[in-house]
């Protein structure tokens, strides 16, 4: 008999399309459905099936965002309320704090969520293989390098 593709789609290919949309493997989704690999294959190859998978992974991605959409706002809404709270403990901390150390973190971190960071250090360690003219050229750049960093 040769592979026919479906003309219509049933809630068994429908389910298919769920089990493959989750991950599962064609082979172990056609198993838990009762068909053969090969004729799962050809549905699922099957044009009307990859529109409705698509229509269907569409609605899924929708619903999620929706939910994250939700949860991030409230999320949003408790830290809002609590960000002038932890600010102020903050400011507190660093102003009050007995240890010094506490006190500079306390301070770094209110600087670091203004946006306002250290410098960001980048140190170079290369061996570099050709001429010597390169080399040199390379070590004089490093060394400018290190200098500027120092003032």
């Amino acid at each position: 008999m040769p592979a026919v593709p479906p003309k219509k789609l049933n809630n068994r290919h429908r389910v298919l399309m769920r089990l493959l949309i989750t991950g599962l493997p064609l082979g172990q989704a056609a198993l838990a459905l009762g068909f053969t690999v090969s004729r799962a294959s050809i549905i699922s190859n099957s044009s009307l099936f990859k529109a409705e998978m698509e229509r269907m992974r569409g609605e899924i991605e929708g619903e999620l965002v929706s939910v994250e959409g939700d949860i991030g706002s409230r999320v949003r809404g408790v830290l809002e309320k609590e960000g002038v709270t932890s600010a102020e403990k903050l400011v507190t901390l660093r102003d009050n704090a007995v240890s010094e150390g506490v006190s500079l973190r306390a301070a770094q971190d209110i600087l670091d969520r203004l946006g306002i960071k250290g410098k960001d250090v980048l140190e170079i360690q290369e061996k570099v293989v050709g001429s010597d003219a390169l080399q040199s050229m390379l070590a004089t750049a490093v060394k400018e390098m290190q200098d500027a960093k120092k003032t």
